[in-house]
């Protein structure tokens, strides 16, 4: 016997926002999928989602609340994990007010519900919490510095008026498969698709044409190339009527040195010319950011001179000249359910962990939730001992993560199918999905906000997150602006920033030095060192890889150049190491013939690689992983 097919929406912070649907046969025990890409125009679970549907009987999975003791976990009911969290945030509240409880959230799911998970610690009066994020922050304010926004370009604005794509950093053939097959259908109306990179990927294989630049060098090309624009006089006609600083912008492209941005973006000045004929020769170009190009001190400006190239290649003009970056996938979240606390304290992303151990009020208690930071964010190891010097901890997840086990209480979470109403929006197409339980969750495993329900009924708070959820799910199905094309998946309309006419462009007015890494990075000797670049994986999202075989060693691509340098060949075992762990981490080295000399590129989220990163902020409060530097060597043993 099996139940009716329903609505799953994949959760990962990823651009797809895949969709299937799936049910639970109850005779087998299993769950069934089926695809909707003829339906919907929306391609289904990749390998990595997938896995969602076959980790829900994982051995590893939790299946009850877990404390911490002198030795191990062990098992207790939930009104004890209650009655310990509720008792701890009572103390935090005695401590130190509201901000002595702190509330971390990261985006290991992005259904809706998520934003409600900080409601109870609102009751309380407030929070101590994370500003910025792993990923886009630093990108998304050298958008706003140029748009006052991040400007949206739909989907399919680009299927219908684009022609070719140019992918800056961006390896969509193994993370961002959904805009693979746009890209073949604007081929085959005759476009171009041109990829940058600093290394080799399956997406400049896949490219009709590709160029390097080093990394940290995309913005020194994009202003290269908006200078040849001027100079040349091929700007398209009419690219400063919305432009608020046209003239200042003019004057300061037309003082900087050609030869100067040509050596500061790694490129020869010949293979710039083929990528400025290529503009020009396969017009209308969308600009793709990837988000590698953003993982620097000076994030904001790659992604600001990038944006300033579009502007000046027709982006207000001609449809199918914008930019595309991300976009607020939680944009129709009905945002009048919250109330901004009384109280509230938030520290960058990338320092939160070491604000924590030095704030004053002193934060007593720590909720995670939809996180994994030991595994993922920079300085992994300083994280782990930032948590376990904290007087109590709770981690909400599926598994006993690296995270959850410096904390002091672990509760078992659902899976997204395990659990609903609920919604999930997406930066890859504009469609909102409702979700609903396709089967019950095993175990004693709650959803994130029924836990949250046990705290606050423990707590005596009127406000219920349960209650909150079902607001929102009444909210969003009285929406009009929503138009219902399958049972639960609705489509909506998203403003176009390229067709308003009350957009415009602020151009940048200056340029990072081509040397910025000098300082605040503290560096043992820059002739041995490399520039560590850490690199999303078509595997697995980040840290989230708990369900894969643990790899002895990581792959560790360098240049040819700098193989020979350091005596190396494919296949070398080698370790990477710097001050901030000594003894390193295990690696495997493969020579890509595509690199530049001085930096190494090792798979992000894999194990260890953050001991390696420093908790550096850049602008937008966004997180520069690539600002960190290893030192490799022929692995013995530590």
């Amino acid at each position: 016997m099996s139940q009716e097919w329903k609505i799953a929406a994949c959760p990962h912070d990823c651009p797809g926002g895949c969709i299937m649907e799936a049910r639970y046969d109850v005779s087998s025990d299993r769950l069934q999928t089926r695809r909707l890409e003829k339906d919907l125009g929306v391609d289904g679970f990749c390998p990595k989602g997938l896995r969602w549907f076959t980790r829900r009987n994982h051995p590893s999975r939790l299946l009850t609340p877990l404390l911490r003791g002198e030795e191990s976990f062990y098992p207790i009911s939930w009104q004890r994990a209650w009655d310990l969290w509720a008792a701890a945030l009572e103390k935090g509240l005695q401590r130190g007010g509201p901000l002595g409880n702190a509330f971390y959230r990261s985006a290991g799911s992005l259904y809706f519900s998520k934003n409600l998970l900080a409601a109870v610690h609102g009751a309380l009066g407030g929070y101590t919490t994370s500003i910025g994020n792993l990923c886009s922050s630093a990108g998304n304010q050298g958008l706003r510095n140029c748009f006052s926004q991040v400007p949206v370009l739909p989907r399919e604005e680009i299927l219908q008026k684009g022609r070719s794509l140019l992918l800056w950093g961006k390896n969509i053939v193994e993370n961002h498969r959904s805009l693979v097959p746009l890209a073949g259908e604007l081929r085959r109306r005759g476009g171009s698709m041109g990829v940058l990179e600093i290394r080799s990927t399956p997406t400049v294989s896949w490219a009709d044409r590709s160029w390097s630049v080093i990394p940290g060098g995309d913005c020194f090309l994009a202003a290269w190339l908006c200078h040849k624009l001027l100079r040349e006089k091929e700007a398209f006609p009419g690219w400063f009527q919305r432009v608020a600083n046209a003239e200042e912008f003019v004057t300061f492209v037309e003082s900087l040195q050609e030869g100067e941005l040509l050596s500061a973006g790694g490129i020869s000045r010949e293979e710039a010319c083929s990528l400025y004929e290529w503009l020009l020769e396969s017009a209308p170009v969308t600009h793709c950011l990837g988000y590698g190009i953003q993982r620097y001190l000076h994030g904001e400006t790659q992604s600001w001179w990038v944006a300033a190239l579009a502007v000046l290649l027709g982006a207000f003009e001609a449809p199918g000249r914008g930019l595309v970056f991300g976009k607020n996938e939680m944009a129709l979240f009905p945002s009048s359910l919250l109330e901004e606390p009384s109280s509230k304290r938030s520290f960058p992303e990338s320092q939160f962990w070491h604000a924590l151990a030095q704030a004053s009020p002193p934060v007593h208690t720590l909720g995670i939730f939809c996180a994994n930071p030991v595994k993922q964010a920079p300085g992994g190891g300083d994280i782990a001992q930032a948590i376990r010097n904290l007087p109590f901890s709770v981690c909400l997840d599926v598994t006993l993560t690296e995270t959850a086990r410096c904390c002091s209480l672990v509760l078992p979470s659902t899976f997204f199918f395990e659990e609903g109403p609920d919604w999930r929006g997406s930066y890859g197409h504009s469609f909102l999905c409702r979700t609903e339980a396709i089967l019950p969750p095993p175990g004693e495993c709650l959803g994130d906000l029924a836990i949250l329900e046990g705290v606050r009924k423990t707590l005596g708070l009127s406000l219920s997150p349960e209650a909150l959820r079902h607001s929102m799910d009444s909210l969003l199905l009285e929406r009009t602006d929503m138009e219902k094309i399958h049972p639960s998946v609705y489509a909506w309309r998203e403003q176009n920033f390229w067709e308003e006419s009350s957009s415009f462009a602020k151009l940048p007015l200056r340029l990072p030095s081509p040397h910025p890494f000098e300082e605040p990075v503290k560096r043992l000797n820059s002739s041995e060192e490399l520039r560590l670049i850490t690199c999303h994986v078509g595997e697995y999202i980040n840290g989230q890889n708990w369900d894969l075989p643990e790899q002895e060693r990581i792959p560790i691509s360098l240049s040819t150049e700098d193989a020979k340098r350091f005596g190396l060949s494919s296949g070398s075992r080698v370790r990477l190491w710097n001050s901030k762990n000594p003894c390193g981490i295990s690696g495997e080295v493969l020579i890509d013939p595509r690199m530049g000399s001085g930096y190494c590129a090792v798979p992000q989220g894999g194990s260890r690689i953050n001991s390696l990163t420093d908790p550096l902020v850049s602008p937008g409060y966004g997180v520069p992983f690539s600002e960190s530097f290893v030192r490799v060597r022929i692995e013995k043993e530590c």
